[in-house]
């Protein structure tokens, strides 16, 4: 059976190459990314856990946490793949002398990813692709480009996941097949929740003199999953900075009147009749705007989730996500939410010709998700063909103006 995990480990195995590897954790995440390994023809020196009883796991060997201690550091590489209690587990490694990233990493249910390198005063957090901030560039940038920005959360970023190619990168190759002069940003980033989508597109995608705006979204906005609970258009992430900020106080020392700022804000807070769906349908239409104001054809696709549609899920995986929903209080609230979000969103998407439902892409099809919303590589490459076939005629129209024009001019 495709798990999902196998790309996560084969990157972990190249990061860690030459050391003894050893997990972190025995929960029953732990163990499903522990079966790929295994699968892959490789294996572990050991787990090890605080629970100071256990002894065995999957037949494996399990230590207690201080027996790291004994190994000898540059040696050893920590991995830990759990569904919680990421920051116990972090201060426990960081107090034995370990480095995060260099001596240990830490995952969730969304597999290996390329770390956030950037506080983003904006986004809250953000990425660079070498010395691009926040895009991943496909094709080759040039003056009579055809360039088309896809934005999303981590279920469109290309370094999320465990797939050795995102649904982007594969909608990119499919359109150059029919338009050499393609090129496709991808701006999704773990984690992002429609609004920063939106503001990403004002302040960044409309210098990249765009023909086309593409987003692939709803999952991270059920029940503001990465938004702050007051404020909307605040993510959890940012919440944590400007909180550890505003507890070392002094923030503007030196800056006029600001000089004795005593708090940091956020805007109005959340009114009652601001629910997920409303956030998320403002935001879609606030883009849809934008786009038209500027002449940039704009395309909404809400995306497949476990919570909706008709895949099929094997005994592993409903395990999995058993262990999940039980482990984790805040997947039960947003599993159970899924499809009433999705009832409530149903007529916008029907009334909005620029809006699509993808929510049935994974209809009757197996090994579709290793999560509760990201894909696998086979998943991927349903939803690039999926958003091809909407793109291709918007792309084909404008294809053949661009060369009615060129030919004008000659």
């Amino acid at each position: 059976m495709h798990s999902g995990y196998k790309d996560s480990v084969r990157k972990i195995l190249e990061i860690s190459r030459g050391r003894k590897l050893i997990f972190y954790g025995t929960d029953a995440l732990s163990g499903y990314v522990y079966s790929d390994l295994m699968e892959l023809g490789h294996d572990l020196a050991y787990f090890v856990t605080e629970n100071p009883d256990q002894k065995e796991f999957y037949g494996k060997e399990v230590k207690n946490q201080y027996e790291l201690l004994y190994e000898e550091k540059g040696k050893i590489f920590i991995v830990a793949f759990v569904f919680k209690d990421h920051g116990s587990i972090y201060n426990s490694l960081i107090n034995m002398g370990f480095e995060f990233e260099i001596d240990f990493l830490l995952y969730g249910f969304g597999g290996y990813s390329q770390k956030y390198d950037a506080f983003d005063s904006l986004l809250g957090h953000n990425r660079f692709y070498g010395k691009l901030l926040g895009f991943e560039i496909y094709g080759k940038e040039k003056e009579e480009g055809y360039n088309i920005l896809v934005l999303g959360g981590s279920t469109t970023d290309p370094t999320v996941g465990n797939v050795s190619k995102c649904w982007a990168k594969i909608l990119y190759e499919k359109l150059y097949e029919i338009n050499s002069n393609v090129v496709l940003y991808n701006g999704g980033m773990g984690a992002y929740s429609v609004n920063q989508e939106f503001y990403k597109l004002l302040r960044d995608g409309l210098k990249l003199r765009l023909s086309m705006v593409i987003s692939f979204d709803g999952f991270n906005d059920v029940d503001g999953w990465v938004i702050d609970s007051e404020y909307p258009h605040l993510s959890k992430y940012e919440r944590k900075v400007y909180n550890h900020i505003e507890n070392k106080g002094g923030f503007a020392p030196d800056t006029l009147d600001l000089r004795n700022a005593g708090e940091i804000v956020h805007g109005l807070k959340r009114v009652e009749e601001q629910s997920d769906v409303s956030e998320w349908k403002i935001s879609i239409r606030k883009m849809h705007g934008i786009c038209k104001e500027f002449g940039i054809e704009y395309i909404s696709f809400l995306q497949p989730m476990v919570g909706t549609g008709k895949a099929v899920f094997e005994k592993k995986q409903k395990e999995l996500f058993q262990a999940a929903y039980h482990a984790v209080p805040a997947y039960q609230k947003l599993i159970e939410r899924q499809p009433i979000f999705y009832e409530e969103v149903l007529s916008f998407v029907k009334e909005k010709k620029y809006v699509y439902d993808l929510t049935d892409a994974f209809d009757g099809k197996k090994d579709m998700y290793y999560d509760m919303c990201h894909s696998t590589q086979y998943g991927h490459e349903i939803i690039a063909e999926r958003i091809f076939e909407v793109v291709k005629e918007n792309l084909f129209k404008k294809s053949k103006t661009y060369v009615a024009e060129k030919e004008i001019v000659k």
